[in-house]
């Protein structure tokens, strides 16, 4: 038995993100392409005889009993009944609160790697049914590096990675909860209409079948948050701005926001854009699309 995993859990950007409407359940749903990317956050487990440690570094603003790590433990056990002592420490680098998925993935490596710890047995559909209790991303981090996403986050469709392009993370500095994104789509009304099946259906296959065969130039980057978001957050346009000044085949913020992403053909002006946001005091990070999930 091991006593000691060590996990990569990686960010994502979303490609596409269309926020089709309320459900009759208080949910929202979409139609996304999510991208696991080459920032990552990096999780260590450890068996520890005595009781539970936990640590999270590059976050400390984050109460241990409100991370998704803490609640992705105490799953675990309520489902297996195992509660040996486990230390965990937790190192961040991907932003809070950025539409990047950090908390999802550190939650979804949690549960994985808890798993091969403690050898628990939970096979893929179990441990995927698991993670749509943490939350509505968590299940696409159990599977393909890049999938189609649907309903409220829970209907996963593995598709196959494009790759040989590159992507300029930049992060204002502030978070952005994805409640409050969608309640300001629905202030607005465009959140609040009655989603319909064949019109997901219909969104979806255009989705897919563009980003299998268009060539990456032609791609947008489109998100349904980004109005809402920008209008409040006249800095997310001007780090847009400074993306496609800097050379980006097209930027929008990633998930609900606060990070924008921008998308280049050519590494070197990645780097060159990047270079430059972090000169205006911005943090800001050049990633690639992973081919694989780091869970085999």
């Amino acid at each position: 038995m091991e006593r000691e995993v060590e996990l990569l859990a990686p960010a994502k950007v979303n490609l596409q993100l269309r926020v089709l409407g309320r459900r009759r359940d208080g949910y929202h749903e979409i139609v996304s392409l999510f991208q696991m990317v080459s920032l990552h956050d990096t999780l260590r487990l450890r068996l520890q005889p005595g009781g539970d440690s936990f640590a999270l570094e590059g976050e400390p603003g984050i109460p241990p009993a409100d991370n998704t790590v803490s609640k992705a433990l105490e799953l675990f056990r309520r489902v297996t009944g195992d509660r040996r002592g486990v230390a965990v420490t937790v190192s961040k680098q991907i932003p809070l609160g950025g539409g990047l998925g950090g908390g999802s993935s550190d939650a979804a490596a949690a549960l994985w790697g808890l798993n091969r710890l403690l050898v628990a047995g939970l096979g893929p559909r179990k441990l995927k049914s698991l993670a749509a209790e943490l939350g509505s991303d968590v299940p696409f981090f159990l599977g393909s590096a890049t999938a189609l996403v649907r309903g409220r986050g829970e209907r996963v469709s593995p598709l196959p990675t494009r790759t040989g392009y590159w992507l300029a993370l930049a992060y204002p500095g502030f978070q952005i909860r994805s409640a409050e994104a969608y309640g300001w789509l629905d202030e607005e009304g465009s959140g609040c209409v009655v989603w319909e099946q064949p019109r997901e259906q219909g969104i979806a296959e255009m989705m897919v079948n563009a980003y299998l065969n268009d060539p990456i130039h032609r791609w947008r980057l489109h998100n349904s948050f980004s109005a809402v978001v920008l209008r409040r957050y006249p800095k997310l346009g001007e780090l847009k701005n400074l993306l496609l000044e800097g050379g980006a085949q097209c930027a929008a913020v990633t998930g609900s926001g606060s990070t924008v992403c921008g998308l280049f053909a050519d590494q070197a002006r990645a780097e060159a854009a990047a270079e430059r946001l972090a000169r205006a005091a911005c943090w800001a990070r050049v990633v690639q699309p992973l081919a694989k999930s780091p869970y085999p």
